[in-house]
């Protein structure tokens, strides 16, 4: 059998069989369809509520206030009759007292105060005794801004210690 010609082969096809050629060698020359991407990844609910626990730990991290610095303690020993500064007060400042321990030498009237007014009245005090406010988280006393710490004695030496602290404003 004789080899056909291509170009009489085309001929004969038409411009049908042309275009059906065509389409055919375009097919041939196609690149395979690319690999369809990858699903997209589902979150996974216990990562988002870790998140979302971390961004809650931040909030309050910032939210919150800085803790008050911890009470100051100063000591005395007093011995003169009548007002006695135990803590001097500052322009702007008003005193916190969390904590008080007294001592008594001797039988006296002895009196804790706010500039002019009375905190704490202890008259007739026995000689030898002590006297107590606990340390606590809020203050037993809170002094007038700029006021001091007086201790009034009636006849003899008192010592002891306080805890306070120097407050801008009530509440910090």
């Amino acid at each position: 059998m004789a080899e056909s010609d291509p170009i009489v082969d085309l001929l004969a096809l038409g411009a049908a069989g042309l275009a059906l050629l065509a389409r055919q060698a375009a097919k041939e020359k196609r690149q395979p369809p690319a690999p369809a991407p990858p699903p997209a990844r589902q979150p996974d609910p216990l990562e988002a509520d870790a998140q979302l626990a971390r961004l809650i730990r931040a909030a309050m991290a910032e939210a919150q206030p800085e803790p008050a610095p911890e009470p100051s303690v100063a000591s005395f020993d007093v011995s003169a009759v009548g007002d006695n500064v135990l803590l001097a007060g500052a322009p702007g400042y008003r005193i916190a007292l969390y904590e008080l321990t007294l001592y008594n030498t001797v039988q006296q009237n002895l009196e804790l105060r706010d500039a002019s007014k009375t905190l704490l009245a202890l008259p007739n005090f026995p000689a030898q005794a002590g006297y107590q406010l606990a340390m606590q988280d809020e203050p037993h006393f809170v002094l007038g801004y700029g006021n001091s710490l007086i201790v009034n004695l009636g006849a003899g030496r008192a010592t002891g210690f306080v805890r306070y602290r120097m407050l801008e404003r009530w509440g910090n």
